[in-house]
C-alpha cells in the first residue's frame, strides 16, 4: 500500500548503507555542534584562567618582564649560557642589536652547545 504513494519500494540495497550512516553521522554531529556549541571553548576554558598561562602569556606579550626575569636568572647563575641564548633573542624582539649582540657572543663563549640545545631547566 505505500509503494502506491512512493512510486518505488522501501528496500534497503546493500549499497545504500554507508551514504545512510554517513548521513545520520553528519546530522548527530551537527546535533552535537548547535547544542554544545564551539568545541575550542570547552578545550581551552578552563586553561586559560590558570597562573601559569597567564604567566607565560605575559612572557610572550611583554618581552620587558622575560628580560627582567632572564636579567635575575643570570644575576643568580651567570654562567648559565641558556639563559644568554633567551635574552639575546629577547633582545632582539626589543629592538636592541647591540645588547642582542652582546648576549648572543656570550652564550656563545659560554658554551656552543647552549645555542642548539632544546630548552632545559636545570631548577
Amino acid at each position: 500500500m505505500l509503494n502506491c504513494y512512493l512510486g518505488k519500494s522501501l528496500v534497503l540495497r546493500r549499497h545504500d548503507i554507508p551514504l545512510i550512516s554517513l548521513m545520520i553521522a553528519f546530522i548527530a554531529a551537527l546535533f552535537l555542534y548547535l547544542y554544545i556549541g564551539h568545541w575550542q571553548h570547552y578545550l581551552f576554558k578552563y586553561s586559560l584562567s590558570s597562573s601559569e598561562t597567564r604567566a607565560f602569556i605575559n612572557l610572550i606579550e611583554k618581552p620587558e618582564y622575560m628580560r627582567d626575569l632572564l636579567l635575575a636568572r643570570i644575576a643568580r647563575y651567570p654562567d648559565d649560557a641558556l639563559a644568554w641564548r633567551l635574552l639575546a633573542n629577547c633582545y632582539l624582539k626589543l629592538g636592541d642589536e647591540a645588547r642582542a649582540a652582546f648576549a648572543a657572543r656570550k652564550a656563545l663563549n659560554l658554551g656552543s652547545s647552549a645555542m642548539n640545545s632544546p630548552l632545559q631547566y636545570p631548577d
